[in-house]
C-alpha cells in the first residue's frame, strides 16, 4: 500500500484529528498511525501517543484482518501487534489464524473487482442494459 501523504495533500484535504475535537490533523506520516488496515491521523505527538497507548477508544470500526467482517474493538477484543502495527481482532479464533502466518493478513485483501475496460467510442452512448446481450447473440 502506497502511503496516502502525496495524494491526500494533492486534493487539499483537511481532516480531523482522531483524538482531540476540533483540531485538524497533520497529513504528514510522523501524525500517522495504523490500527488493522485503517489509517487515522492526528494534531499533535501527545495525542499520538495518546491513540497509540488506548487505540480502542478512538480508531472506531476496523475490519477483522482474518474473517474481514467489521466490528468496533474494546479494551477486552483480542489484540496483536505485527511490524510496528496494532490489530483487533472479533474473536480469539482470528487472532489465532493470523498468529500463524501474520504476513498473510497484514494488508488488506483486495475484494473488488476491476471494471470492464470501456469499448464504447468517443461521443458514443454505452449501450442500455440488456442491449449488449443481445446484440451478441
Amino acid at each position: 500500500m502506497q502511503d496516502p501523504e502525496p495524494y491526500l495533500k494533492e486534493l487539499g484535504t483537511e481532516l480531523p484529528c482522531a483524538v482531540t475535537r476540533g483540531a485538524t490533523a497533520r497529513i504528514d506520516a510522523r501524525y500517522r498511525v495504523r490500527v488493522n488496515h485503517e489509517i487515522y491521523f492526528v494534531a499533535t505527538p501527545a495525542a499520538k501517543r495518546k491513540f497509540e497507548t488506548e487505540p480502542w477508544k478512538y480508531c472506531g470500526m476496523v475490519t477483522d484482518p482474518v474473517s474481514e467482517v467489521r466490528f468496533r474493538p474494546t479494551e477486552a477484543s483480542p489484540r496483536r501487534e505485527y511490524e510496528r502495527r496494532t490489530y483487533f481482532f472479533g474473536s480469539d479464533s482470528t487472532a489465532a489464524v493470523f498468529e500463524g502466518d501474520p504476513g498473510t493478513y497484514a494488508e488488506a485483501r483486495s475484494s473488488m473487482v476491476p471494471a470492464p475496460a470501456d469499448t464504447t467510442r468517443e461521443g458514443e452512448m454505452p449501450p442500455a442494459a440488456g442491449e449488449a446481450e443481445a446484440a451478441a447473440d
